[in-house]
């Protein structure tokens, strides 16, 4: 995550909306933190939760094995 410049103000204001008491990191992209984001370094999906397009490769490669037996 690379942030953007936010003043002391606009942080105060974030916290009084009660949304970091309920995230891991204290906020949430997809939220209204999500403003002060400049870009995102690696996986959106990772970032906001699962990484299904990681995953799902091992869960269809399982799958396959199932279907043989």
């Amino acid at each position: 995550m690379v942030f953007g410049i936010y003043s002391d103000d606009e942080l105060r204001a974030y916290v009084r909306t009660g949304e970091p008491y309920d995230k891991a990191g204290g906020y949430a992209i997809q939220e209204t933190f999500g403003r002060y984001i400049d870009r995102i370094a690696g996986d959106r999906d990772n970032v906001i939760g699962f990484p299904m397009n990681r995953v799902l490769p091992y869960l269809e490669r399982d799958r396959r094995r199932d279907e043989r037996g």
